[in-house]
């Protein structure tokens, strides 16, 4: 039933009696579930596999939220249907997975195995790491500059996932920097040495989906005189990053869902399988979750991309690193920058975020006679958003 070598202990906080039944059905003889009813019967230094009833967030308890902080195991939250909105933010926002419920067993057991093997291949990927300060850099260039515990969290995510054989999936509003983490993780990861195949799913046809990812075989169809390399032909033993995932159909995502299980490929108009070693790197500006609830994404396919969820915050909510951002940006010139521009441009919100940032930078650099800038050289009225 599940791909592991070892049973593993998984703990289940729940009060429900349909959710521990379910649990029963779906955890098979691998796997020793334990279930209790209270949080305050468990000590955060358990080895156990800790999976929570979002139900239980609403007893008005601070040391059920001081528990799940110190609770450095790793963490999936069953979020059943019709719980409030805050409650919901919460679970996603402390918890490493969000299983909505209910949900089928056959996509309950695809998702914990797949958390199993990750958990089993850790200390062999720790091994794996590369440790040479060239590839794992203190500060990385661009716009991942500062000291914010926000930014040094996203660069320590970045630095975990380039050294893991597992999917990225990259969350956050535009502008904030999703391109530049794909290019750091494959810059850091053993495909560095390759260039990283980039594609949007804006730019991808739906009738011609399957042939601009799988390719097409000779004579396959009208004008098909040569076999035909696609995507993932083209990806093989490299990245392949895969932007604006939240435009692409319930029919293209279900393209991908094989390839993601099995890593196997098939040409358009061709009986042979062929194995393809693709390293997936995903990104979106899109509510994923929300387009789950909407019917608009398949939650088959985002259980397989959400081992390594990196969610890149907008700049509004680390202002502090704007002083890191702008150094960085006017190094090897001979621009400098007052205090109070500073401050003035941490006073406005940056709902273009850092690419917004860096166009009013450039903007201020030509608007300054003596390359002093100054307040009266920053105008954010060029590249600003309605806010």
């Amino acid at each position: 039933m599940f791909n592991i070598k070892s049973f593993i202990s998984v703990l289940l906080v729940t009060k429900r009696c349909d959710v521990i039944d379910f649990f029963k059905k779906a955890c098979g003889p691998e796997v020793y579930l334990k279930v209790e009813q209270d949080f305050s019967k468990i000590s955060s230094s358990i080895s156990a596999f800790l999976i929570f009833d979002a139900t239980l967030f609403s007893r008005k308890d601070s040391s059920f939220y001081s528990f799940l902080d110190f609770f450095t195991n790793k963490k999936i939250c069953i979020l059943p249907q019709n719980l409030p909105t805050s409650i919901s933010l919460y679970a996603e926002s402390k918890f490493d997975l969000i299983i909505p419920f209910p949900v089928s067993i056959e996509i309950l057991r695809r998702t914990l195995n797949r958390v199993f093997v990750s958990i089993q291949n850790k200390n062999h990927e720790k091994n794996q790491l590369c440790e040479k300060p060239e590839f794992v850099p203190d500060s990385f260039s661009g716009l991942f500059c500062g000291s914010s515990e926000k930014i040094r969290f996203v660069r320590k995510q970045i630095v975990r996932a380039a050294n893991s054989c597992e999917p990225v999936l990259l969350l956050g509003e535009t502008g904030t920097g999703k391109s530049s983490a794909a290019g750091e993780i494959h810059r850091m990861s053993v495909n560095r040495h390759k260039s990283m195949i980039k594609k949007s799913f804006t730019t991808i046809v739906d009738s011609l989906a399957e042939s601009t990812f799988f390719g097409y075989a000779k004579g396959s169809f009208t004008g098909a005189e040569n076999d035909g390399i696609g995507l993932l032909e083209s990806a093989d033993g490299n990245t392949l990053f895969l932007d604006e995932l939240g435009h692409a159909s319930l029919a293209v995502q279900a393209l991908l869902l094989p390839v993601l299980d099995h890593e196997k490929i098939k040409k358009l108009g061709d009986e042979k399988e062929r194995s393809v070693n693709v390293r997936f790197i995903f990104a979106t500006n899109a509510n994923i979750r929300q387009m789950i609830r909407e019917g608009s994404f398949l939650m088959e396919l985002y259980f397989r991309i959400c081992n390594n969820i990196i969610v890149i915050p907008p700049l509004r909510e680390h202002k502090e690193d704007i002083d890191d951002l702008v150094k960085n940006y006017f190094r090897g010139t001979d621009f400098n920058i007052t205090e109070e521009a500073l401050e003035f441009l941490k006073s406005y919100n940056w709902p273009g975020n850092i690419r917004e940032l860096n166009l009013c930078l450039d903007s201020a650099m030509q608007n300054s006679a003596n390359k002093i800038i100054t307040p009266n050289d920053i105008n954010f009225g060029y590249f600003s958003f309605p806010q």
